[in-house]
């Protein structure tokens, strides 16, 4: 009689009987008292491609003291892919996930594929960002002056002042110009000739006017 949970065996039903003080309650099976083991192998899915020390150093150990009927798990393994000089191995599980105890021994194994480093995929790059086009740029229309800047001035047009000359006030600028005109050398002659002419007039205008003045 085996609880398994408790780790207690009978080796009889009268032992069982006789020796049992209910401390370790539970279910017990009635089996035989052999016990087998559950081994595990390791396989390459190449025929001309051996394991690596790598890869064997993997292998779980056997399980040990399996009754009759028992099943058994097959174990995790601490690594599934390992890289080596020349490749890389991949683990791709146990030909079955449980042993079932059948008055022997069992077999597990585990197939490893081998990929050579010329056929291994390359890592995927990442593409370079390319950059948006801006449609709608935003200028600052108000740009603030720069105090100590010195701008360039306009050249001013015919007529008017120089940006460095005071400007007239507005008053000044809605009177009319005047302008000084210098008289001509013809209109100088005839101004002498107009006065010449009026002395003359005059003196015979006194003339006339002495004669009848004596007739009289």
């Amino acid at each position: 009689w085996i609880n398994r949970k408790e780790g207690k065996v009978y080796s009889s039903s009268t032992n069982f009987m006789t020796e049992y003080d209910g401390t370790a309650p539970g279910e017990y099976v009635w089996r035989g008292t052999a016990t087998y083991n559950v081994n595990y192998v390791f396989k390459s899915e190449s025929a001309d491609k051996a394991l690596p020390a790598e890869v064997t150093k993997l292998l779980p150990a056997e399980a040990t003291e399996n009754y009759d009927e028992e099943i058994v798990n097959s174990p995790e393994l601490s690594a599934t892919e390992l890289t080596t000089a020349d490749g890389k191995w991949t683990f791709k599980g146990w030909d079955k996930s449980t042993a079932t105890i059948s008055g022997a021994d069992e077999v597990v194994t585990g197939l490893w594929a081998f990929t050579p480093k010329s056929l291994e995929p390359a890592p995927p790059t990442e593409p370079e960002p390319v950059p948006e086009p801006n449609p709608n740029p935003n200028p600052n229309p108000n740009p603030t002056p720069d105090p100590n800047s010195n701008p360039a001035q306009p050249i001013p047009g015919p007529g008017q002042p120089s940006p460095s000359e005071p400007q007239a006030s507005n008053d000044q600028q809605s009177q009319p110009k005047q302008e000084k005109t210098l008289p001509k050398a013809g209109d100088t002659d005839n101004y002498y000739l107009a006065s010449i002419g009026f002395v003359l007039l005059g003196i015979l205008s006194l003339t006339i006017l002495s004669q009848i003045h004596k007739k009289n």
